[in-house]
């Protein structure tokens, strides 16, 4: 391991002295000679792109779409009950109650 790295550090120290420092060089790197890899390094290795299908089919597809679901039917789920609850209290509560003080006190 230790002779690879030591010689790719020396072949990309001699690449950049070929392209760079020697006498005569035109001082433009190899990658811009290459249209495909330009462009690679331009868009960044299009990790962006790839962050992006990530966060759309991944996160908003899958996990968003999974909670929301969730949300609605326990969340809103136990609110719903809680109300008929209330509701269906309040009716039962309503024949007890006749308006009438003095029935109330009996």
């Amino acid at each position: 391991m230790l002779y690879a790295a030591v010689g790719l550090a020396l072949a990309g120290t001699g690449l950049a002295w070929l392209e760079f420092g020697r006498k005569g060089a035109a001082q433009m790197g190899f990658v811009e000679r290459l249209p495909a890899l330009r462009a690679l390094f331009a868009n960044r290795w299009y990790l962006d792109h790839l962050y992006r299908r990530l966060l759309d089919y991944v996160i908003y597809g899958t996990f968003s779409n999974l909670f929301t679901r969730n949300d609605r039917r326990v969340i809103d789920g136990a609110i719903d009950g809680m109300c008929r609850a209330t509701i269906g209290s309040g009716r039962l509560l309503s024949f007890v109650q006749s308006g009438m003080l003095q029935y109330n006190l009996m």
